[in-house]
């Protein structure tokens, strides 16, 4: 039994179970001939004849892109409150700064 995945199934250019049909069929009536080559048909057909079948492998279910969250908005009071508090730990840190270039003399 082969495993084939969906995805190669619905992008082959034919049916596939009808090839499969036909190439068994063929195969069956080449028994009874003499001196003429074999039926041949596309190669997976002729891979599934040969693996006695095949299972179909479904396509994994795409995931639904989220929604887009809707940008926060904030309020010109809230970035500038942020700003400072920004400023006064830079501050904080400079103030530390001397401290630190003498501990690493």
């Amino acid at each position: 039994m082969l495993n084939v995945n969906e995805e190669i199934i619905e992008s082959l250019g034919f049916d596939l179970e009808e090839a499969v049909q036909q190439f068994q069929v063929a195969l069956e009536q080449h028994k009874f001939t003499v001196g003429v080559p074999a039926p041949t048909a596309d190669p997976l057909v002729e891979e599934i004849v040969r693996a006695g079948g095949y299972a179909v492998i479904p396509k994994e279910p795409e995931e639904e892109a989220p929604d887009p969250e809707e940008p926060e908005v904030l309020e010109p009071a809230m970035v500038l409150a942020e700003m400072k508090a920004i400023v006064v730990r830079f501050e904080q840190l400079m103030a530390l700064l001397p401290e630190l270039e003498a501990k690493l003399e």
